[in-house]
């Protein structure tokens, strides 16, 4: 979480570690219980994007794209009967940049090497999170801002289907890792930067 939201993401307020984006388990009122550590769980982020190819020869080509991202994480600290559960959303654009190698071709089907490094923003998120106590509950979204930028680096192994002349659509799976930005946000990039992808989207080619 950025600093610019504390006073909206107060901890004593939201039960939120402004330090962690997730739940404190001292804020919810298990005097006497056992209380069992947070949990964690980040989803596969999901991406989709389009991208323009300028060939150098006929097998090497630079690569420029745009690209979307969400990412969903869910959080859970307290004890059987006085919890918060937190389901985070997340909403990235990036924009990446490659190098990629044609290894062999046919009439409509091309199979490559990518690698490059990708800069993104989260331009939205939010978390829903929801108060357990007793036979109380409370439900609550709370905005995530986040203003530094994320960046990675990827290598892949690639398909491109040519649909039409110059247009194809292509599948990429491969591995990123994401360097760490000193983000308040917790995210699968934050807990497992070294992450395996899958992308796909459609390529434009000059």
């Amino acid at each position: 979480m950025s600093s610019e939201m504390a006073s909206a993401q107060d901890p004593v307020r939201h039960g939120l570690q402004t330090s962690y984006g997730a739940l404190d388990k001292h804020l919810i009122g298990n005097e006497g219980a056992r209380i069992y550590d947070q949990e964690k769980h980040h989803k596969q982020p999901v991406r989709v994007g389009i991208s323009v190819a300028d060939p150098l020869n006929n097998r090497l080509s630079i690569g420029i794209g745009l690209c979307y991202s969400y990412l969903s994480s869910d959080f859970k600290t307290g004890s059987e009967h006085n919890y918060q559960s937190a389901h985070q959303s997340l909403h990235y654009i990036g924009l990446p940049l490659s190098m990629n190698y044609a290894f062999l071709r046919t009439s409509r089907f091309t199979f490559y090497a990518t690698g490059g490094m990708m800069a993104e923003k989260c331009v939205s998120g939010q978390s829903k999170l929801l108060t357990v106590s007793g036979n109380s509950q409370e439900v609550e979204t709370v905005p995530l801002t986040e203003s530094r930028f994320q960046y990675s680096t990827f290598g892949s192994l690639g398909v491109q289907v040519d649909l039409i002349k110059r247009v194809g659509f292509y599948l990429e799976p491969g591995l990123s890792y994401y360097f760490d930005n000193h983000s308040r946000v917790v995210n699968i990039y934050k807990d497992d930067p070294l992450q395996f992808n899958l992308s796909a989207g459609v390529r434009f080619s000059f």
